[in-house]
């Protein structure tokens, strides 16, 4: 199906009533089941137990099949779908109870419609705790490196960055430091500059959440998208680069943080996370997400992409002495026919699962709005914003 047509069954599909399920796929509950389609393959399916049962025999497939086919007009959704109300009445007293000083009549009320008591079921999964796959590790191309002191007196360690991936677990030694993950490092080697992923999720804001924050050594102080931010204490206020002084200070930078599977990982059942502040990493990662997504016609979860480490010789800005910075990527190893053929394939495993993967990505935009803990706010300051470990003054002025 091309884009153009794609489209149109979009559309046909949204004035039906149907909902996003995930980026190709859009469900409706039609008499008590859940109905969808796909729209990249135009295959109608019912869901049951998140399995995609393709039944011809179905009249409620076949006249699906038929409003997108245009054999039959889309029934416009109604916009208050809603029962009327149960109705009862008053009827005439006919209970009385017999006090000292009179007889009192009581009314009955009655319903039109018996009332069941609705049977109650206990959970078998606890209320209010949301899924979330564990951190395994993280990816790195930077560490921190020896102790200095500020000009306030303050000790610190400025980050060092590398020419290559390393992957650390999330324990540390007795310095402070990231264990490195023996097992992964072996597979990849000392100088790794291309490291085999797979995405989790559909859509690029899942994967790779992008944000303006500033932290300190507690919490993320800050939190923007360009336009709105929002402060520790749930103030809504602007975000304005050009007129914050935190960012003018570099206490406020562009964050990103890219959540993938490894496949040379030795387990599966969690992820690695990759998080940088610098900019040409953020564009470059949020770019290709986006191209290899449009090419893809949405699909990017389980496809084998690559994440490069690439050097750029630059100029340092104000002067005239050049640097040299490294920047990630994520990039399909292959020919355009060879990932179409890849998306193929990758859509075939995928189809009995293509509900399953919009709950995923339901609970991940939940996930992402949970804090962080203490603990990883004070790593990413360490880490990423040296600036704030000089001078720790940077909690009053956010405040």
């Amino acid at each position: 199906m091309n884009i153009e047509d794609k489209k149109k069954l979009e559309e046909t599909l949204k004035t039906a009533g149907y909902v996003n399920a995930s980026v190709n796929v859009r469900t409706k509950e039609i008499n008590g089941k859940t109905y969808g389609v796909d729209l990249l393959q135009g295959l109608v399916f019912r869901l049951e137990d998140m399995e995609r049962i393709e039944d011809p025999e179905d009249s409620v497939i076949q006249s699906i099949q038929k409003m997108i086919t245009g054999d039959e007009e889309p029934t416009p959704a109604k916009k208050n779908d809603t029962k009327e109300p149960t109705k009862t009445h008053i009827k005439e007293p006919e209970t009385e109870i017999t006090t000292t000083d009179e007889t009192v009549y009581i009314p009955e009320i009655v319903s039109e419609i018996p009332v069941r008591t609705a049977e109650v079921r206990i959970s078998n999964r606890i209320k209010g705790i949301n899924p979330q796959l564990c951190e395994c590790g993280k990816i790195k191309i930077g560490k921190k490196g020896k102790m200095v002191e500020s000009k306030r007196g303050n000790n610190f360690r400025p980050p060092e960055k590398l020419d290559h991936f390393v992957v650390v677990t999330t324990t540390k030694d007795q310095n402070e430091d990231f264990v490195l993950d023996r097992a992964i490092m072996e597979q990849i080697g000392e100088t790794c500059i291309e490291l085999p992923i797979r995405l989790l999720y559909d859509d690029p804001a899942l994967n790779f959440p992008t944000s303006y924050a500033c932290y300190d050594s507690a919490a993320c102080q800050c939190r923007g998208d360009g336009e709105h931010a929002q402060k520790a204490d749930g103030t809504i206020i602007a975000c304005d680069t050009d007129s914050c002084p935190l960012f003018q200070q570099k206490k406020c930078k562009g964050n990103g943080v890219l959540s993938v599977l490894l496949d040379d990982a030795p387990r599966v059942g969690g992820v690695y996370k990759f998080r940088t502040t610098s900019w040409n990493s953020i564009r470059n990662i949020m770019s290709s997400l986006e191209f290899i997504r449009g090419i893809t016609a949405g699909y990017l979860a389980g496809l084998p992409l690559v994440m490069t480490l690439q050097p750029k010789t630059t100029l340092i800005p104000g002067t005239k002495t050049t640097t040299t910075i490294y920047m990630v990527n994520v990039e399909y190893r292959g020919s355009m026919a060879q990932l179409l053929d890849t998306v193929r394939e990758t859509v075939q495993n995928r189809s009995n699962a293509l509900g399953a993967i919009g709950e995923l990505e339901k609970l991940a935009h939940e996930q992402l709005l949970l804090p962080e803990s203490s603990e990883e706010c004070k790593d990413v300051q360490e880490e990423f914003y040296p600036e704030t470990c000089a001078d720790e003054e940077i909690g009053q002025e956010v405040a």
